[in-house]
């Protein structure tokens, strides 16, 4: 998933990496790894995008879902990893204090900022299944 957050006029998204990269310190000593980022595609300007809602946007080999919640923008890949359903249809819900989309088709959540499968345990706890997106 790609997490957007710039107030810029356009938005661009990355068309090839399955998660964000991000700067963060560091505890060690070590130097910063240099990584070049992927291609990034014009999806349209911010200001067009609703609260609370999702749109299907197509880039070069793949389509995604952008949700718009608190100003925030994710995108994953539209189709649910489980069974291909379109998740521009599923809604924005909050899942054991994960947001995620809940796939329209078999109610599969996914999170929005690291693409995660995410599932209730037998012990009432909500687990991860990895990163799918």
């Amino acid at each position: 998933p790609i997490i957007m957050t710039t107030p810029s006029a356009t938005l661009t998204t990355l068309s090839s990496s399955s998660s964000p990269i991000t700067a963060a310190p560091s505890s060690t000593s070590s130097p910063p790894v240099s990584v070049s980022s992927p291609p990034r595609f014009p999806i349209g300007r911010v200001d067009t995008f609703i609260e609370g809602g999702a749109r299907c946007v197509s880039v070069p080999d793949r389509t995604l879902a952008v949700f718009k919640n608190d100003g925030i923008l994710y995108a994953i890949d539209n189709r649910c990893y489980h069974s291909g359903g379109p998740l521009t249809e599923g809604d924005i819900e909050d899942y054991g204090g994960t947001l995620s989309v809940r796939c329209p088709w078999h109610s599969y959540h996914i999170a929005l900022e690291t693409g995660e499968g995410l599932y209730l345990s037998i012990d009432g706890h909500i687990k991860s299944k990895g990163v799918k997106q």
